[in-house]
């Protein structure tokens, strides 16, 4: 089954495929903060508004993936913001996440990247699990 994507329903299908990734296991044993995707809106689009998802991860496991709420954007310390055609070609394995914040096509924007870099094995495996979420995305994006 297809889920729009960063809804409820693709946040917690996509904590699923995390918790099914035994590469992500091995990487994220010391991993212990949540993370906000953040997907922004354009006016005039099938997606006026950001849309944002959050999961919550602790050594190699993601206790819980949801919509974001503005006490989730609050209080997580990494948020990874992208418009929709540059997340699109990031979960189609087109674009590589790292280096589109290298680039400046993703921002980070919240947290410490030298912190993150550190995991940065553990955070391909997020993208992979992401990947292996059947997702649909907005159609004129």
């Amino acid at each position: 089954m297809a889920y729009d994507v960063f809804t409820d329903v693709w946040a917690k299908a996509w904590c699923e495929k995390i918790n099914n990734n035994e590469s992500y296991k091995d990487n994220a044993q010391d991993w212990e903060w949540p993370l906000v995707l953040k997907m922004s809106g354009e006016p005039g689009t099938d997606l006026p508004e950001d849309r944002a998802v959050y999961v919550d991860l602790k050594n190699g496991e993601c206790l819980a993936g949801r919509a974001a709420t503005e006490e989730d954007l609050a209080k997580a310390p990494y948020i990874v913001t992208a418009n929709a055609k540059t997340w699109q070609k990031v979960l189609h394995g087109e674009t590589d996440l790292l280096s589109g914040i290298m680039w400046g096509k993703i921002k980070l924007e919240k947290g410490n990247l030298g912190s993150i870099a550190q995991y940065v094995s553990a955070a391909k495996q997020l993208v992979v699990s992401a990947t292996k979420v059947e997702t649909t995305f907005p159609e004129n994006i």
